[in-house]
């Protein structure tokens, strides 16, 4: 999949001894590693339980674990094209640019809106304004266009449960609480 990718954007790339490839690995490396020193997934999740595990069992230390440890050895791959927005980077060689991720996350961001109490009604419209401020700029090209989000968009309509997830209560008009 990654020579395919690389084939596919093959004259666009800057050789990987480019000063700008070289920063945008730079910065790639010591964003992952950061991110391994800083993310700890604790075992324990508060204080409290702590004190109460400690009190049952005697003095026990628990440890932490890394978060990032699925990413260990990782061959992280780099490519930045001569373009304006298509620098990127491959954890596992593996780039997709289809939009799917973006329709999926404008999915499920519909979903989070209406447990929040909003309409998600809103959003294609919002999608077509969008489109309509930024053109056919290709800045946004590794996107879909605001016209093809609205329309997907306009079309989950039908799948999501709108009513019940944006009811509310009679409790002065305050939010359901939603599982």
């Amino acid at each position: 999949m990654f020579e395919v990718v690389r084939f596919c954007y093959k004259g666009e790339l800057l050789p990987s001894t480019d000063p700008e490839s070289m920063r945008v690995k730079i910065i790639a490396n010591n964003i992952i590693d950061a991110l391994k020193r800083g993310l700890n997934k604790e075992n324990v999740r508060s204080e409290a339980l702590l004190r109460a595990l400690t009190k049952k069992k005697g003095n026990c230390h628990l440890k932490s674990q890394p978060y990032m440890s699925h990413v260990d050895g990782l061959n992280w791959e780099i490519l930045v094209a001569k373009g304006p927005v298509k620098a990127f980077c491959l954890p596992g060689k593996i780039v997709v640019f289809t939009g799917m991720m973006e329709i999926e996350a404008d999915y499920i961001g519909l979903i989070l809106l209406a447990s929040a109490g909003y309409d998600p009604r809103a959003a294609p419209k919002l999608y077509k304004k969008f489109q309509r401020i930024t053109g056919d700029s290709t800045i946004f090209s590794t996107h879909p266009s605001g016209n093809k989000r609205a329309e997907f968009l306009a079309q989950t309509q039908k799948f999501l449960p709108i009513g019940p997830l944006m009811s509310n209560d009679n409790n002065n008009g305050k939010k359901t609480q939603l599982a």
